[in-house]
């Protein structure tokens, strides 16, 4: 990267869900202004208040040296027709799923390409970032993608480019697992009588508090489930139909659908 200040700016094509958080958090521990956003709708511009913002690319490439593109993946070949090759000289960090490094190097014209697959997690600082480089990526380089994602939560570096589907549909997809089943877990509580709010209080805290256990005792998921579910007792018997139901296989099947998605988007 550039020796000159400009080299510690950073702008995030696409202020969405993902890449609005990213930009919200490294505006919050970068030196100030030296964060910068593009997005064509003012509303998302409008709600980062310590980032540069501009409504079109070609005006905010100029201040950076690297970019993270953060627009949807189907969004990726028509906004890279539209650049013209812009960002051949930056170091481009990309967090759209299934697009692959040679893809990324070809259609973005730069050589210097990182693969990333971060989670919604990155809004508190607790998210799971899995990357991988390309070859031509410096040593310093990767220093300064592995500062910026180590701000925003765990950050994984992947010896192989495959790895990460696989860690996206785990870790990019899981909060909507935990989401899909905290939200049973309200509704049958519902059923059972408990008003809206209580239902909701007690699901959500349910697994706020089971998180906070992993952070207090570093042991694995099976060995916590036999810490609460007693022998002969209620947790065992709704454990005992979930296997029963083969859920756990059907989770699988749904990891393994998620990464064919994954390949698909990137063909």
């Amino acid at each position: 990267m550039a020796s000159n200040t400009m080299s510690r700016h950073i702008g995030i094509i696409g202020l969405g869900h993902m890449g609005g958080a990213m930009a919200q958090v490294l505006s919050e521990v970068l030196p100030k202004g030296s964060v910068f956003g593009v997005d064509p709708h003012a509303e998302k511009r409008n709600r980062l208040k310590k980032v540069r913002t501009f409504s079109n690319v070609s005006a905010m490439l100029p201040h950076v040296a690297a970019v993270i593109l953060a627009m949807k993946p189907q969004s990726f070949d028509a906004s890279m027709k539209d650049m013209g090759g812009m960002l051949s000289d930056k170091l481009v960090i990309s967090i759209m799923a299934g697009i692959s490094l040679p893809a990324l190097q070809k259609k973005t014209g730069s050589k210097r390409c990182i693969r990333s697959m971060p989670n919604l997690g990155v809004q508190t600082r607790q998210g799971v970032i899995g990357w991988v480089s390309g070859s031509l990526v410096s040593k310093k380089e990767k220093k300064y993608v592995q500062m910026l994602f180590s701000t925003m939560g765990e950050s994984i570096e992947l010896k192989k480019e495959s790895e990460i589907n696989s860690l996206g549909a785990i870790s990019g997809c899981g909060p909507a697992y935990f989401f899909y089943l905290t939200n049973l877990l309200e509704q049958y509580a519902k059923q059972c009588g408990l008003s809206r709010k209580d239902a909701g209080r007690a699901a959500r805290m349910t697994y706020i508090g089971s998180a906070s256990l992993f952070e207090k005792d570093h042991v694995s998921g099976e060995e916590w489930i036999a810490r609460v579910a007693s022998k002969g007792g209620v947790t065992e018997e709704a454990l005992r139909v979930l296997k029963t139901e083969a859920v756990g296989e059907r989770f699988f099947r749904a990891f393994q659908s998620a990464v064919r998605r994954t390949e698909e988007l990137g063909t």
